[in-house]
């Protein structure tokens, strides 16, 4: 990763928002699989069948509805 502020684990197809990353997201664990993906924006993940997190993403759940 590079500076993305997004990252979607490809084999739950979930998206976490690294800043307000929560112990449940489990980052270490994707990342030590090789399964993670960065997107700069959520919608780029959403585009791509990614789900947002329960833990991490909460706000950007209510700013959708």
């Amino acid at each position: 990763m590079s500076g993305e502020r997004y990252m979607a684990d490809s084999r739950t197809k979930v998206v976490h928002d690294l800043v307000k990353e929560e112990n449940e997201c489990r980052i270490d664990e994707i990342v030590r699989a090789g399964k993670e993906l960065p997107f700069k924006r959520p919608d780029e993940a959403h585009k791509e069948g990614y789900m947002d997190c329960s833990f991490c993403m909460v706000a950007s759940k209510m700013c959708r509805m």
